[in-house]
């Protein structure tokens, strides 16, 4: 783990905080082979929805029309595609879950680095979140979880 993944992890952490989401701020950098940042996102509803507290706090709403921060981030970069060099994501406060490792690894996603998330995240999704590292290391790529202590804060 070098000094720039530290930089990036810290980014996505950043990002994760302009989410609307009052339960789980996620935020995410897609970062190319030389330290490019390509991308971020942040979850959140799509652009022409409106965040109306009332759906926010619904969690059947909410997660009805929530796109995730990894999605973001490569729905953003999906329009670049050109570049064939190796992506790296990064994500906080959790891993990507099993769709987003998916949706990673089909735009060219080659490295994953985040932190090994609480226990609160792992009841409520760490089967979700093992799946996806199962998935992750199936392609043949790299997932890296820190602990959140390691960013030297």
């Amino acid at each position: 783990m070098g000094e720039w993944d530290l930089r990036f992890l810290r980014l996505a952490r950043e990002i994760s905080l302009w989410s609307k989401d009052p339960s789980t701020q996620v935020g995410a950098a897609l970062i190319e082979g030389k330290n490019r940042i390509l991308s971020t996102g942040y979850n959140g509803f799509p652009v022409p929805i409106p965040d109306h507290p009332e759906d926010l706090e619904d969690r059947r709403i909410k997660y009805t029309k929530m796109i995730h921060a990894e999605e973001n981030a490569l729905l953003f970069r999906a329009a670049r595609i050109d570049l064939l060099l190796p992506l790296t994501l990064y994500t906080w406060p959790i891993p990507p879950c099993s769709h987003c490792a998916i949706l990673g690894l089909q735009c060219g996603v080659t490295r994953f680095i985040s932190v090994i998330p609480d226990e609160e995240r792992l009841r409520r999704w760490g089967h979700n979140l093992e799946l996806a590292q199962t998935i992750i290391r199936e392609a043949g790529m790299e997932i890296e979880l820190l602990h959140p202590e390691d960013l030297g804060e």
